[in-house]
């Protein structure tokens, strides 16, 4: 029988989708059958035998018409899609894809499931994962068949929540991309502990929740309005970012209620704009912090214009606010204190590299090191593009072929190697053997 080379990827066999993950000495591999069943197990190569699972699912995927080079696996995974019919597919699609596969489930198997999604997707969510929301709950599809007959708000009761309709309006509120267990759970904390500013928000957003949960003085530079602006925008990126600004205003200096004269955070604008000025102000200190060690030594190569395919200027950074500013800009650790004290020491130093590709400039760091035997030479130890990208392979071959072809204004500092101490009876029969 001949053996077949594991691929990783998709495979739809009728009435089953298969799913390879991995590598030949550590894989997985996942079996579906979507429709009218849906069932699921997964087997690792670590493991033994089948165990059931409920594995992520994007349902949409039948609506979205297929690119013309879609791989195997996205037609694969499409054709999965398509055997669960379209009512089902419009209600539980737009659902977080980790949270679908338990909801398709109950809605197969439980009789008046699909209405209360249609009704309440949050809510319904909860019931299908109430073996999240109720960690002693074993038997979900068997419980959601008791709750379903029962009113939403004996249902939200059951799940742990005050069983009251403000709670299963609350619930209702919750974004779409957070009808999760953890949305769920973070939401239920909030209710049980009577969070006043909840009726107010719509959507409720993940976002939002994890900063009402915060006590303490910090709380008291939230406000409403901030929060729901954070709800108002549209895509999770841009709320998840306006939720990081708001959270490193609200513990700027690491303080437990911030700086003093910490302002009241009334919009992201604020935060952003109160974040700004603490790091202009931490900028300033770390600056005169490094000047106090000293000023740099004299760059081992001029500033310099190379011309070429693609002409590129070398600038030498010369004091620790350029080091600091150019540090920000291309978002590296060149100001951290290890590339710092090499170039006070005379065994490191940093150059700017800048070119022009169509209307744009790009910018590298480069940062030369002592080399040899003797550490009595200059070479290149690393060239990088902002956020530690590669820099081009031909820009790397210029820098080496300019430190290879100019001679330098200076080379490394030697090391300062501290004397061996003493030894009270030294053997003179010991051989010294160099490393």
């Amino acid at each position: 029988m001949s053996e077949h080379k594991f691929r990783p990827g998709s495979a739809w066999v009728e009435p089953k989708l298969y799913r390879f993950r991995g590598s030949p000495a550590s894989h997985e591999i996942v079996v579906l059958r979507p429709w009218p069943d849906p069932r699921a197990w997964r087997r690792s190569s670590g493991g033994v035998g089948w165990w059931g699972c409920r594995p992520s699912i994007d349902l949409r995927r039948a609506d979205r018409a297929l690119r013309e080079k879609a791989t195997h696996g996205a037609r694969h995974e499409r054709a999965a899609a398509l055997q669960v019919p379209a009512p089902i597919r419009s209600a539980v699609g737009p659902l977080p894809q980790w949270t679908q596969w338990a909801v398709l489930s109950m809605v197969a198997r439980v009789d008046g499931a699909l209405d209360l999604l249609q009704a309440s997707p949050a809510l319904a969510v909860g019931l299908a994962h109430s073996f999240a929301l109720r960690p002693t709950q074993k038997r979900p599809i068997r419980a959601a068949r008791v709750q379903i007959r029962r009113r939403r708000r004996q249902i939200a009761g059951w799940l742990g929540f005050p069983e009251t309709e403000a709670s299963v309006k609350a619930i209702a509120r919750l974004h779409p991309d957070d009808r999760t267990p953890h949305g769920l759970t973070a939401l239920r904390c909030l209710l049980l502990a009577g969070e006043p500013w909840l009726p107010h928000l719509n959507p409720i957003t993940m976002e939002a929740l994890a900063l009402l949960i915060i006590q303490g003085p910090r709380r008291d530079r939230l406000t409403l309005g901030l929060l729901q602006e954070i709800g108002a925008i549209r895509s999770a990126t841009g709320r998840d970012r306006a939720y990081g600004a708001v959270y490193r205003a609200l513990n700027d200096g690491g303080e437990p209620g911030g700086r003093p004269g910490s302002p009241v955070l009334r919009s992201v604008d604020a935060a952003q704009q109160f974040l700004d000025e603490v790091c202009a102000q931490e900028r300033q200190q770390w600056i005169a912090a490094l000047r106090a060690e000293g000023p740099f030594p004299v760059p081992p190569y001029a500033d310099a214009l190379i011309d070429g395919p693609t002409p590129w200027e070398m600038s030498a950074i010369s004091d620790a606010g350029s080091l600091v500013d150019h540090a920000a800009r291309q978002r590296n650790c060149l100001d951290s204190g290890t590339y710092f004290r090499r170039i006070l020491d005379g065994t490191g130093y940093a150059y700017e590299l800048s070119w022009t590709e169509g209307t744009r400039t790009r910018r590298a760091t480069l940062y030369l090191d002592a080399r040899g035997v003797l550490r009595r030479r200059w070479g290149m130890e690393d060239l990088r593009l902002s956020c530690n990208r590669p820099a081009p392979h031909w820009l790397a071959e210029q820098v080496i072929g300019l430190l290879k072809r100019v001679p330098p204004q200076r080379l490394p500092a030697p090391r300062v190697v501290p004397e061996m101490a003493a030894v009270e009876a030294f053997d003179d029969r010991q051989i010294e053997i160099p490393f």
